[in-house]
């Protein structure tokens, strides 16, 4: 089946927009309902969008799970970027090598990665940095959204550093067809 010219509605505008007090994410004692989420996702991308993030620009993220994080996630899916998820757990030169290798033209972090993020931007200079928190502090523009939805379902939406049988890194393209598929698995 050619998937190249199916897209994938917007899910979340959606549930913001029919059920906008229903929970969506919950972390520790902090609930966001839908239309918290959207409004979230929507500051992310127009922040984002400022910082010269557009379709196709792969954005490499090194933070913990968390709400800002999936906000991120659905930011990124509205401005039609690609995810770099960065695993916490792996050295400075592995994490220099993956945003070289995945041409990350962005680097977002959480305030707990930020001085590994110094450090990696000293590496590779070329490289934008930006925290989850700096992001955050920004002013929320009162636009009505104003991206292009929805993307097509072969559109790649992250790229998972992952390594072979012979330790070789490689980078997995997920589209936009699969991430609901890998919600349900991981819900």
């Amino acid at each position: 089946m050619n998937t190249s010219n199916i897209s994938l509605p917007d899910w979340l505008t959606r549930c913001a927009e029919n059920r906008p007090e229903h929970l969506a994410v919950q972390s520790d004692q902090v609930r966001w309902s839908f239309a918290e989420l959207d409004r979230q996702a929507t500051r992310l991308a127009r922040q984002l969008a400022t910082m010269g993030v557009q379709e196709g620009h792969r954005v490499a993220l090194l933070a913990a799970n968390g709400l800002p994080y999936v906000a991120f996630v659905h930011a990124l899916t509205r401005l039609g970027a690609i995810l770099v998820p960065l695993n916490l757990r792996l050295t400075l030169e592995e994490l220099c090598w993956q945003v070289r290798d995945m041409h990350a033209s962005l680097l977002v972090c959480d305030e707990n990665n930020a001085s590994l993020v110094t450090e990696i931007g000293l590496t590779v200079p070329e490289l934008q940095l930006a925290t989850l928190a700096l992001v955050r502090l920004l002013p929320l523009y009162s636009l009505a959204v104003w991206v292009t939805f929805p993307p097509a379902l072969s559109n790649v939406r992250s790229v998972l550093m992952a390594t072979d049988r012979q330790a070789f890194a490689i980078g997995i393209k997920r589209t936009a067809m699969l991430h609901p598929q890998f919600a349900v698995m991981l819900a």
